[in-house]
């Protein structure tokens, strides 16, 4: 298998263990956070692997919109873990941040 094959798994399994999480905690489960942060650990292991040293401004502009995203994410699992209902609010915004960066990040050629 390839690394990118690999990658978008590792992307995709944690994407849906923090959705997992995000729905168990809504249905009260106490321990929901916990599968909320493995899924976000994998989020932000990638995105830390995916940073890549560039002189384009664009890019780095985004790369850090990019970072305080994922510093909003471990806020939200934090928050979660604390039970205090803010994380929604953090994890939305995170989730807002990502689309943008998704959206205006040029394509790797």
């Amino acid at each position: 298998m390839s690394k990118s094959v690999i990658t978008n798994s590792i992307y995709l399994l944690s994407g849906i263990l923090a959705v997992i999480g995000v729905v168990l905690y809504f249905f009260g489960n106490e321990h929901a956070f916990i599968v909320f942060c493995i899924g976000a650990a994998g989020m932000i292991a990638l995105r830390v692997m995916s940073f890549k040293h560039t002189d384009d401004f664009r890019v780095r502009r985004l790369q850090n919109t990019q970072f305080i995203s994922t510093l909003l994410m471990l806020f939200s699992g934090y928050l979660m873990y604390r039970q205090n209902d803010i994380w929604v609010l953090t994890l939305m915004i995170s989730a807002v941040l990502d689309l943008v960066v998704m959206l205006r990040m040029p394509k790797n050629d």
